[in-house]
């Protein structure tokens, strides 16, 4: 489990630029794709909740990010309203590797 407070020290900017630009150049040869989204009022603090995930074959990436939006959070607790966990799996076995 990676804390968000400890992105900042284990990646650099350029770094997440370069991955995010191999992903997207494997979409575009058809190498990696998305998943279909499922997006949802949850009926609760007017938060939006969902599920994104994908398969990126050529950098052998599998994962979900599950999350959404709390549009009270700042106001009533002090913390930002965007909210997600990243899951990432072994694509060979579908074991857990991370939660970010």
């Amino acid at each position: 489990i990676v804390p968000e407070r400890d992105i900042a020290d284990l990646m650099t900017r350029d770094a997440a630029f370069a991955a995010v630009e191999k992903v997207f150049a494997a979409m575009a040869s058809g190498e990696a794709y998305n998943f279909p989204v499922v997006r949802e009022a949850i009926g609760h603090e007017d938060a939006l909740y969902g599920f994104k995930g994908g398969f990126d074959r050529a950098g052998l990436t599998l994962g979900l990010k599950a999350g959404g939006y709390w549009p009270n959070n700042l106001e009533k607790r002090g913390i930002i309203n965007h909210q997600s966990t990243v899951f990432l799996f072994d694509p060979d076995t579908g074991k857990a590797r991370a939660m970010v």
